[in-house]
């Protein structure tokens, strides 16, 4: 049993994320998989843990824990529309493929219900980024230049601002602000 990088709390205790990892031998190679994603909660004082929900879905979708709020944990996670095997995911051309087909999905899920709801959708076929800040996403797109946001709780969608050229690549929020770096057409991020 592991425990997954992100730990998050409230005024009572700790929630983590458990995983199961498993080696599994083939010709490219020995591949590393998780299975049985479960977020727990650990009572601090009673050192008591108790299982909360599982986390797959048994959908193609990988997921992570994006952030949370309330009782709503943030999931972010990459659909590719259908199973992929270790050997596509690890061969570079393959994956390209396989990843221009995706789509990047932002989806909410009830810590006492259990079902994701997606949020927001991004086509991978255009270079995408996006910052979750609680209940609010903040997301940019190299298709429209335009950076938008989305309040995950109402689903309202607002544009906040549109590059003259090129794109905004989001990648963090300070305060109040969003930081991003503008690409100009011919030129990358600097």
């Amino acid at each position: 049993m592991m425990l997954e990088d992100l730990v998050l709390c409230d005024e009572t205790g700790l929630y983590v994320v458990t995983k199961k990892l498993s080696a599994q031998e083939e010709e490219e190679g020995t591949f590393i998989n998780s299975a049985e994603r479960r977020l727990v909660y650990l009572d601090p004082e009673s050192k008591e843990i108790k299982d909360i929900c599982n986390l797959e879905f048994g959908d193609s979708i990988s997921w992570h824990l994006a952030d949370c709020y309330g009782r709503t944990l943030v999931l972010e996670g990459i659909d590719y529309k259908r199973e992929v095997s270790n050997e596509e995911l690890y061969d570079d051309d393959a994956y390209k493929d396989i990843f221009d087909n995706s789509e990047e999905i932002v989806a909410t899920l009830s810590i006492d219900n259990g079902s994701p709801v997606v949020r927001y959708r991004m086509s991978n076929q255009a270079l995408n980024s996006s910052v979750i800040d609680r209940n609010m996403l903040y997301v940019s797109s190299e298709a429209d230049g335009v950076v938008r946001s989305v309040d995950l709780i109402t689903g309202q969608e607002k544009e906040l601002y549109r590059a003259q050229e090129g794109a905004c690549y989001l990648y963090q929020k300070i305060g109040d602000k969003l930081c991003s770096e503008e690409k100009l057409e011919g030129h990358e991020f600097s």
